[in-house]
């Protein structure tokens, strides 16, 4: 069981500078609560991470990176995007 905000939050902060050097605005949106979720905190963190990395190297500089998570206690699911 994982805060997938929590991790979302960390893992994009930390390719920050990596995607802010390559020209790119990143804008991070997590609840203040947390998202639940079962899930590998290690793999889930590294494909944020390969998704910021991707988009550090292929995109052109000046565009907007935003990266989301929102969560839906009632239905029991989190989306990540």
């Amino acid at each position: 069981r994982l805060d997938l905000a929590r991790l979302v939050y960390t893992a994009a902060e930390d390719c920050r500078p990596l995607v802010e050097g390559a020209g790119l605005s990143l804008s991070v949106e997590v609840p203040a609560t947390p998202a639940w979720v079962l899930g590998d905190a290690a793999r889930l963190g590294q494909v944020v991470q390969n998704l910021l990395d991707n988009t550090a190297r292929f995109c052109d500089a000046g565009h907007r990176v935003e990266v989301r998570v929102s969560a839906d206690q009632a239905c029991g699911q989190a989306v990540l995007s």
